[in-house]
């Protein structure tokens, strides 16, 4: 009877270490969906967020090109100035 009782408690032991393994598994699995929900959730931010600065970069870049066009356009007319400014100095 001895051994059938120790064989029963080795059974009931291996049970319960089962129970807590698989509970265990189950968190386990509970956080990894939670960390790839997470995950998935930041990604579409940053990609919103990309989205938002090439946006915010591609006007940058053009009101930038526009303020060099107007600063070309600017010398342009005060090397204009200048030039008959030296005209009309040069005249008697």
């Amino acid at each position: 009877m001895k051994a059938e009782d120790r064989i029963i408690e080795l059974l009931a032991e291996y049970l319960q270490k089962t129970d807590r393994l698989l509970d265990r598994m189950e968190k386990t699995d509970r956080n990894v969906d939670l960390m790839s929900r997470t995950v998935s959730e930041h990604s579409i931010k940053f990609t919103e967020t990309n989205l938002k600065f090439t946006e915010m970069n591609l006007k940058f870049n053009t009101q930038m090109l526009q303020l060099k066009e107007d600063q070309g356009i600017m010398l342009k007319e005060l090397l204009s100035i200048s030039k008959r400014v030296t005209i009309l100095e040069d005249k008697p």
